[in-house]
């Protein structure tokens, strides 16, 4: 059977027709009129003709069904006793509370097998609401048919589906285990630029072939067994786990409980089990070895990376060609040419982002040495959505093993629904926002956010002041937990860890910055360590002037009393305030980034840099190259499975201890890695412990 695309329509008629809505109308077509619930899809089954037939005696069927409109049914030569038979082949039944594949089966008088056949997916459980089509009669030769021949042939039916975000053309031959031709005989005239809604045929295999089989292995679970380990160790992917056992969502893994794990995954060979079931199995020569069994990286292979950073190459160039630097700003890169050399001009912020692909660079050089073969496609997606699009429509994109980017959290949606339903990790290199780390389990967030560094900050002053007198210095409106208040979970830290102690009585105030000098110097004492906690006010504009004044007022007082400051790692680089102030007051903050210049390997990169790019690198460009050393070091040394590893990785970067894990069971990964950092009275910066979970 060949099935067309469906044009419009959900994948269920509601509500089945009656003979008052049929007349005919002359030797070649029947009159149909449509009533609400009824598709293309159901009107075909009805009738017992293709789609394609319905859709050219019907060209305005193009702009989607109508209740009310009639259409012209085509009448099949010396079958019009069949048809009027096959009007009532199908029963439309909405499934209700408490109702299951067995007791419907029951109800109907047909075996569950059946109704399985014309309603794919309800093997795995039947949901309320869910609109079965149920065939009236036992289908003939369900269990017996053997279908022989090419691939053409072993197409028996198809299964509607409708494209999700991340999905593509080439996504769903991998997902389906099924050919272009197949799926392009299934679909005539289907673009392989498919869309987020579109219905697409998907051809089923028949049951003769042996991937209509049993599809699914009953696995008991282990104590110490993950769902991560389980899709690795059974080639499969999470998500198609996830989609057997939906239970999971709520309760996740359970030592002796029994899931299905499906044994052909989307776009691997069949016939694929786990690995201990047949110790003796051996890759043939000439397979490719999937990617998530690939235990180590071979020198045949070529690791593939697709970045999206907004570069604004053609405007840059546009820039420096004219002479123009308006709204831009000078780059101090010199541009050799015939030994002469002259400053770039950047457009804003693109300047931060073409440092980090300097870094990158500097990083892809070093892992080439180690005999890896890599290759990275960059797209100046310019900080547009539209362009993001257009590469994921690509099938180039299906190869990559990591992709880096969007830079801007709000073009990462479609990229990161690709990227989990294709097992591709996405590393969003700078954005602190997690929005979508809780929803793709091949996230990597590599800054931390805002509110577990406060909450890091709250426990490391609990943990090393709580015999201090601790002092909580507040703006009028300052930034909070979500969810919670910073100022009670210090004071609660440092109570907690006081009793701890066997110590209940604690030395905590909260003081407005506003009050001013003398509010803060009473809430001085002179006989023990002060530690001032000053947080960041809430408006950015007037960040800056309050805590000058307020760091001001603590420099003088330092004269008389022993301070140390705590603060945010931006404070340091306020140029209002004198640096000495921090080396002062002792100043410490928790940051996710710190380059120490007395590193080789820090010494090294710089020379490297310049040499390559003729200016100094900085924290953009330490950022590249971190990311591109953590991720390429991943894969050399634990092949493409590294992502099962990836937490307890030891990795030598320049500016960032990654240390990568889940937020949850079934999430993407963040790093939860933290220095403190500590200005020392001898004018040194230096860190003093790092900090993780």
């Amino acid at each position: 059977m060949i099935c067309q695309l469906i044009i419009a329509g959900s994948a269920y008629a509601q509500q089945t027709a009656t003979s008052k809505n049929i007349q005919v109308n002359n030797d070649k077509y029947i009159v149909h009129k449509i009533v609400k619930g009824e598709t293309i899809f159901s009107i075909c089954k009805k009738y017992n003709i293709e789609q394609k037939e319905l859709l050219d005696a019907n060209p305005s069927l193009s702009n989607g069904l109508k209740t009310g409109f009639e259409l012209n049914i085509p009448k099949k030569e010396g079958k019009k006793k069949s048809n009027e038979k096959k009007e009532n082949d199908f029963i439309s039944h909405t499934v209700k509370k408490k109702e299951t594949l067995t007791s419907i089966s029951k109800q109907y008088k047909i075996s569950a097998e059946a109704i399985e056949r014309f309603n794919p997916g309800v093997k795995s459980g039947v949901k309320i609401g869910q609109v079965l089509q149920i065939p009236v009669n036992e289908p003939k030769g369900l269990d017996k048919e053997q279908v022989k021949g090419n691939d053409d042939s072993l197409v028996k039916d198809c299964v509607d589906y409708e494209v999700e975000e991340g999905d593509t053309f080439l996504g769903l031959l991998r997902k389906f285990s099924i050919t272009k031709e197949q799926l392009l005989k299934a679909n005539p005239g289907i673009q392989t630029d498919i869309k987020v809604g579109q219905v697409v045929k998907i051809p089923k295999i028949a049951p003769g072939s042996n991937s209509a089989k049993s599809k699914n292995i009953e696995h008991i679970v282990e104590k110490g067994e993950t769902i991560y380990g389980l899709a690795a160790e059974y080639n499969v992917k999470v998500f198609e786990i996830m989609e057997l056992n939906p239970k999971l969502e709520d309760s996740g893994l359970l030592v002796g409980a029994t899931i299905l794990i499906p044994k052909i995954s989307a776009g691997q060979p069949e016939n694929i089990t786990k690995k201990e079931d047949k110790p003796e199995a051996k890759v043939l020569k000439g397979n490719p070895i999937p990617k998530a069994r690939q235990t180590v990286a071979l020198a045949r292979d070529t690791f593939q990376i697709t970045m999206f950073l907004p570069l604004f190459l053609n405007e840059n160039m546009s820039r420096n060609l004219s002479g123009s630097d308006n709204e831009g700003s000078t780059d101090s890169i010199l541009v050799t040419d015939n030994l002469t050399r002259k400053e770039r001009s950047l457009k804003s912020d693109s300047r931060k982002f073409l440092s980090f692909y300097e870094g990158f660079l500097i990083a892809l050089d070093t892992m080439k040495k180690t005999g890896i073969n890599i290759q990275v496609d960059l797209y100046d997606n310019q900080s547009r959505q539209t362009v993001v699009d257009s590469v994921m429509r690509r099938s180039k994109l299906l190869d990559a093993d990591l992709i880096v980017g969007p830079i801007d959290v709000r073009h990462q949606k479609n990229i990161s629904g690709y990227s989990y339903k294709n097992q591709i990790p996405l590393v969003s290199p700078f954005s602190s926002d997690d929005d979508y780390v809780k929803s793709n389990p091949y996230y990597f967030q590599i800054n931390p956010t805002k509110d577990y560094i406060y909450r890091k900050t709250a426990d490391y002053i609990g943990r090393e002041y709580w015999n201090k007198n601790v002092i909580v210095l507040t703006p009028y409106n300052f930034e909070q937990l979500a969810g919670g208040d910073i100022v009670e979970l210090v004071r609660e830290r440092v109570r907690l860890n006081s009793l701890n102690h066997n110590d209940n009585s604690i030395q905590f105030s909260k003081v407005s910055i506003g009050e001013g000098y003398w509010e803060i110097k009473d809430n001085l004492k002179k006989d023990v360590e002060n530690v001032v906690f000053i947080l960041p006010p809430s408006n950015k504009t007037e960040r800056e002037a309050i805590l000058s004044r307020a760091i001001n007022n603590l420099n003088i007082l330092v004269s008389d009393f022993n301070i140390t400051l705590i603060g945010m790692s931006e404070y340091a680089g306020y140029r209002s305030i004198n640096t000495e102030y921090f080396h002062r007051l002792k100043l410490h903050y928790l940051t996710p980034n710190f380059v120490d210049y007395k590193d080789p390997e820090v010494a090294s990169f710089i020379g490297n840099y310049r040499a390559k790019f003729l200016t100094e690198p900085n924290q953009y460009s330490y950022r590249g190259y971190d990311v591109a050393k953590f991720f390429l070091e991943a894969y050399r040394t634990n092949g493409r499975s590294y992502i099962n590893k990836i937490s307890s990785l030891k990795i030598n970067t320049l500016q960032s201890n990654f240390k990568l894990m889940r937020v949850k069971d079934f999430s993407g990964f963040i790093n939860r890695s933290l220095f403190v950092v500590n200005y020392t009275p001898e004018f040194d910066v230096k860190v003093d412990s790092i900090i993780s979970d």
